[in-house]
């Protein structure tokens, strides 16, 4: 099991938004979930941050599906024009 962290750059109104964890593990895919946090950015008005946390098999896996929450997952009702950068956040 490998989890990976990536932060990403959103616009819009995101108040109130709860934490999101989604679990779609089975036997057949293995380990596959899915955890979502926004953060409030000081700096800008509506604008945050959305740490995305992906936990696979693997850590090409990993990168596999934070790719396809971005195309067509998670992200895929937010305007192109309403993300900004995304990175992968690397612990110390």
């Amino acid at each position: 099991m490998v989890s990976k962290k990536f932060k990403v750059e959103v616009f819009g109104r995101y108040d109130g938004v709860k934490p999101i964890h989604w679990d779609w593990s089975n036997d057949i895919d293995g380990i596959r979930k899915l955890d979502i946090k926004y953060t409030k950015r000081k700096s800008l008005k509506n604008a945050y941050y959305c740490y995305v946390t992906v936990t696979r098999n693997t850590a090409d896996e990993c990168y596999d599906e934070f790719d396809g929450q971005l195309s067509d997952g998670f992200f895929e009702n937010v305007p192109d024009d309403n993300l900004g950068e995304f990175w992968e956040v690397i612990k110390k």
